[in-house]
């Protein structure tokens, strides 16, 4: 059986963790926001990061999920968005 100690000790190294978690998707979305508006291969790491992120965020909880969603929501967007320089040429 675990005595108090132990288990903050374990409550403190899940606390790290979860942060530590939490900064790695959003430096990931960070990244993968600038990526997107590249092409080429940047825009196949942004859409790589997007699906990480998709593994990753359940994982989050509370205020960290809900702003994690919305920088994965505006990925999605700037992913999605066809580049002005396309509709110039098909016009």
């Amino acid at each position: 059986m675990m005595n108090l100690s132990e288990s903050r000790k374990l409550e403190t190294l899940r606390s790290k963790t979860d942060r530590q978690l939490v900064a790695l998707i959003e430096r990931k979305l960070d990244s993968g926001m600038r990526c997107a508006s590249m092409g080429g291969e940047f825009r196949m790491r942004a859409e790589r990061t997007y699906a990480d992120a998709r593994l990753l965020v359940p994982w989050t909880s509370g205020a960290d999920r809900r702003r994690l969603e919305l920088k994965m929501q505006q990925l999605r967007e700037c992913l999605d968005a066809v580049p002005a320089c396309v509709l110039a040429c098909v016009c």
